[in-house]
């Protein structure tokens, strides 16, 4: 509440004519609360996961507050299908795109050598270590890894991000890897770490659309990544990416094949970039935003 006391109060400071609110239901609240100030304020909200609340009094309150938006938009479209405003109001999807800051620069061979990954098949993941179903798929993912390990002694996996969770993480794989598996938690160099991948794995349970995958698309990455939320409108198995479900049989599976063909490896990822450069971009996500906010010239 301090938060949404804040953000109020700085709202009512700068009067905006649109009010945009992301991820949770506790920073629309402030922009709702404005509204009611300056009922002409277009307040808009974006969904980037799914709303995951067993407190039906916490579901209410995001439907009363979603009924008081103009607009509500979502990151992909499975993801429209989640929480329903009281009341009819205008939807719109408004796909994110790779981010041109990490991968300006990005230098893999720098990477590798500063932490000592050269010559080496790196599978990559990048998220936060947070949200109990999106980290349980990166302990599928770690499990799995270490299950084909053995069968692919040159590869090593690389786990960027960090949260509560990462400890959690690190001593499910504090087993015999020869410290093949590396946590850097939290690093600025983020394209860099793309960049040196070979493989970009994001398994999870719990997704909208990661801009972390879009990234990996733009850099070339083979993807390996799990058939959950939005994922699969930017991936097409065996297209410009292999699909999964979450279950450690598939992942291993996926992993293996991946692992065992350079020239698999380097056909979906030349696949991955058209993908990405065709399909996701700021400017068809902007001319969905200004429709959002009502702007129509």
């Amino acid at each position: 509440m301090a938060f949404v006391w804040k953000v109020l109060l700085h709202l009512i400071r700068i009067r905006p004519d649109v009010v945009h609110a992301h991820s949770h239901w506790y920073t629309l609240l402030p922009g709702g609360l404005y509204r009611i100030l300056r009922p002409r304020t277009r307040l808009v909200f974006t969904f980037h996961t799914k709303a995951v609340s067993r407190s039906s009094i916490v579901v209410g309150l995001f439907r009363m507050l979603l009924s008081s938006c103009s607009a509500v938009t979502y990151v992909c479209r499975d993801l429209s299908h989640d929480v329903e405003p009281i009341v009819e109001i205008p939807r719109f999807i408004t796909y994110p795109a790779p981010e041109e800051q990490v991968l300006a620069g990005a230098n893999g061979g720098r990477f590798s050598g500063r932490y000592g990954l050269e010559g080496r098949t790196i599978v990559t993941f990048v998220g936060p270590l947070v949200w109990p179903l999106k980290v349980e798929g990166v302990r599928r993912l770690i499990e799995s890894f270490m299950r084909v390990a053995n069968r692919h002694p040159d590869s090593a996996l690389l786990i960027v991000g960090d949260g509560p969770l990462r400890i959690d993480l690190e001593k499910f794989a504090d087993k015999p890897t020869n410290g093949r598996i590396i946590f850097t938690g939290s690093i600025e160099d983020v394209g860099g770490a793309i960049s040196a991948a070979s493989i970009y794995a994001h398994i999870s349970l719990q997704e909208g659309l990661p801009i972390s995958l879009l990234n990996a698309m733009a850099l070339g990455k083979a993807i390996l990544a799990s058939s959950t939320g939005g994922i699969p409108e930017a991936i097409k198995d065996g297209e410009n990416g292999i699909l999964v479900e979450s279950d450690i049989a598939s992942v291993v599976d996926g992993l293996d094949r991946l692992l065992s063909n350079s020239d698999l490896r380097r056909v979906l990822g030349e696949a991955a970039v058209e993908s990405a450069r065709s399909r996701f971009t700021w400017s068809r996500t902007l001319d969905q935003f200004l429709l959002s906010y009502g702007v129509t010239e």
